[in-house]
C-alpha cells in the first residue's frame, strides 16, 4: 500500500483537529475514516496517535480548570488510566468488530434521547463518588478493547454538565491518558513504525492548528448551543462507527468466500 501525501495528511488533521476543537472529540474519528483510504485501518490509527495525543495534552491543559477538574474527577481518570491496560489485554477475547458496532449504537441512542431531552438529570455528590470511578473503570477497559474513549466517559462527562468549557478539558484530559496507554501499548507490540511514527509527527501541526480554530469558534456559541453541537456529532459518530463497522465485516465476507472459492478451484 502506498504511503499519503503530505498534503494529504495535513489537510485530514487540519479538519480533524478542528472538529475536536468545537466540540472536544471527533479527531480519531475523522481522521481514521479519511485515512483508511490511504492506508488501510491499521495504519491509520497509527498514524493518529501523536496528533490525537498532542492535542488532547494541549486539551488538557489549556483552559484555566485543570486543578478543579483534576480534584473533582481524580476518581474518573485514575480509574480509565488503569483499566485502558486491562482493555488491551482483552482484545483478543472479543470480536472488536461486533464491539465497535455496539458502541457506535450505543452512542447514537445516547445523542438521539439527548437532542430529544432538554437536560439530562445531573448526578448529585453523593452519586458521583462511586459513578466517577465506576466510569472511569469502564472508560479505560472499553478504550484498550475498542481504541475509542467515547464510551461511555464522553457520555458521563456531558451528564455531568460541567459547562462549556470545563467539559472539553476534561475530555483533554481523559483522551490523554488513555491515548498514551494505547501508544504504549501498541508500541509494544511493533506496530508503530519509524514511516508511520514520522508521518503522524508530521499530522501534529495541523491537528494543533486546527484545534485552535475549532475554539475560536467554539466561543462563539452559547451553552445551549454547544450542547446540541456535541451532541450532533455524537451521533454522527455513533453512525460512522456502525456503519464502517458494517463494511469492514462485509468486506472480510467478500474475502473469505474468494478465498474459499479459489482453494475449492485448486482443489479440484
Amino acid at each position: 500500500m502506498t504511503e499519503p501525501s503530505l498534503w494529504l495528511v495535513c489537510a485530514v488533521f487540519l479538519l480533524a483537529g478542528s472538529v475536536k476543537g468545537v466540540v472536544g472529540l471527533g479527531l480519531p474519528a475523522v481522521s481514521i475514516a479519511l485515512l483508511t483510504f490511504a492506508l488501510g485501518p491499521d495504519r491509520a490509527v497509527v498514524l493518529m496517535l501523536l496528533p490525537a495525543l498532542v492535542t488532547n495534552l494541549y486539551q488538557a491543559l489549556v483552559g484555566g480548570h485543570l486543578l478543579w477538574l483534576l480534584r473533582e474527577l481524580r476518581g474518573f481518570f485514575i480509574g480509565a488510566a488503569l483499566c485502558v491496560w486491562l482493555g488491551v489485554m482483552w482484545r483478543g477475547t472479543f470480536d472488536l468488530d461486533t464491539l465497535t458496532s455496539l458502541v457506535g449504537a450505543v452512542v447514537m441512542a445516547y445523542a438521539a434521547v439527548g437532542l430529544a431531552v432538554p437536560v439530562w438529570p445531573k448526578p448529585s455528590a453523593q452519586q458521583t463518588r462511586w459513578l466517577h470511578p465506576a466510569f472511569g473503570v469502564a472508560s479505560g477497559t472499553l478504550t484498550g478493547l475498542s481504541g475509542l474513549a467515547v464510551l461511555p466517559g464522553a457520555l458521563y462527562l456531558q451528564a455531568l454538565q460541567l459547562g462549556r468549557d470545563r467539559q472539553v478539558q476534561a475530555l483533554g484530559v481523559l483522551f490523554s491518558v488513555t491515548t498514551l496507554g494505547l501508544l504504549v501499548a501498541l508500541g509494544s507490540r511493533g506496530t508503530v513504525t519509524p514511516q508511520l511514527l514520522t508521518l503522524s509527527a508530521i499530522g501534529v501541526v495541523p491537528a494543533l492548528l486546527g484545534l485552535w480554530l475549532g475554539g475560536r469558534f467554539r466561543k462563539r456559541l452559547s451553552e445551549r448551543q454547544f450542547r446540541q453541537v456535541v451532541l450532533v456529532a455524537l451521533l454522527l459518530l455513533g453512525a460512522y462507527l456502525v456503519i464502517r463497522t458494517g463494511l469492514v465485516m462485509h468486506s472480510t465476507e467478500i474475502q473469505t468466500r474468494e478465498i474459499e472459492r479459489v482453494v475449492t478451484i485448486r482443489s479440484v
